[in-house]
């Protein structure tokens, strides 16, 4: 059978609580491309919840980096950590914080933040590789690109 998703059997019990989470409920273990859609699925969210205001989108986006930095420290298996998108869902809504009722702005940022996530430029990732601890490092990337498509978003919007 060709599934979407590469779930084991036994992934929703108390043993794995941290990765159910950390890989945002299965986003993670999607077969193909988990870290865009996981991106995608953050915009959809963020059209959704931006109609309650940007306040909320804000207070999400500061829940989602408070519990990346918490559930990477939590997953100690090197293997776990492919599954690890928390931290793509962290760096997606920074980049559309300040575009709450901007639909086109937000899916302009999605790919924008999808192109940078997938082909990381590698002095980038070198730079932050040397700057922080191994596990901060996974996060920290996502953070630094997720600004990054939030400034060339917010430059494309004003130059179109």
């Amino acid at each position: 059978m060709n599934s979407f998703f590469n779930l084991p059997a036994n992934f929703f019990n108390k043993k794995n609580k941290y990765l159910v989470v950390a890989s945002l409920f299965g986003l993670g273990y999607f077969k193909y491309y988990p870290k865009i859609v996981t991106a995608f699925v953050v915009t959809l969210l963020a059209i959704i919840f931006g109609y309650f205001g940007n306040s909320l989108i804000v207070f999400l986006s500061a829940l989602l980096i408070i519990l990346s930095f918490f559930l990477v420290e939590q997953i100690t298996k090197p293997s776990s950590l492919k599954f690890f998108v928390i931290d793509v869902a962290t760096g997606q809504s920074l980049a559309i914080v300040i575009f709450p009722h901007n639909i086109p702005l937000m899916f302009l940022s999605f790919f924008i933040f999808s192109a940078l996530t997938y082909f990381k430029p590698p002095f980038i990732i070198n730079l932050i590789h040397a700057s922080f601890k191994p596990n901060t490092a996974i996060i920290m990337d996502d953070i630094i690109i997720g600004f990054a498509s939030l400034i060339l978003s917010s430059l494309l919007a004003i130059l179109i």
